[in-house]
């Protein structure tokens, strides 16, 4: 018997713990279950190995959210600008943040849909899903153009 919904298939859900809430400590050894509060989070598109989502699986609240962060849209605009299947080296957008949180970035835009990241050798390349995204939601990518900096 699954504890999935229908719509997710054989698929697990993503477990977080929360331990903001943690009760005095007697009682977490008195009732250990109550200590960890648990959020299921059901996720239903799979991306590929590398953490792509197909493109019938690419949302737009998930691109809409994505390009809510400023750093996240300069990053997408200044991919705009590049030849269609172009690549850039993920520190040359001289994001003034640390490495942990440009890997962040990018992993935001990934997940999202908006960028295909591949390593070449010891380095890891960000494109734009160009055509992805024009197919999915056409015209989403004008407007991003158009945005005000």
């Amino acid at each position: 018997m699954s504890i999935l919904p229908e719509e997710c298939g054989p698929r697990a859900p993503e477990v977080r713990y929360n331990t903001n809430h943690a009760p005095e400590l007697g009682s977490m050894q008195d009732e250990p279950s109550l200590w960890w509060s648990t959020t299921r989070t059901w996720r239903c598109a799979v991306p590929d190995a590398e953490g792509h989502p197909a493109v019938d699986e690419i949302e737009l609240v998930s691109v809409l959210a994505a390009l809510a962060d400023p750093l996240r849209l300069e990053v997408v605009q200044k991919l705009m600008v590049e030849a269609d299947g172009a690549e850039r080296h993920c520190t040359s957008f001289g994001l003034p943040v640390s490495k942990s949180t440009r890997s962040h970035h990018f992993k935001v835009l990934r997940e999202a849909g908006l960028i295909t990241q591949v390593d070449r050798g010891n380095s890891r390349m960000a494109q734009l899903r160009r055509s992805d995204i024009e197919s999915r939601f056409p015209g989403l990518l004008d407007a991003v153009a158009a945005a005000p900096d």
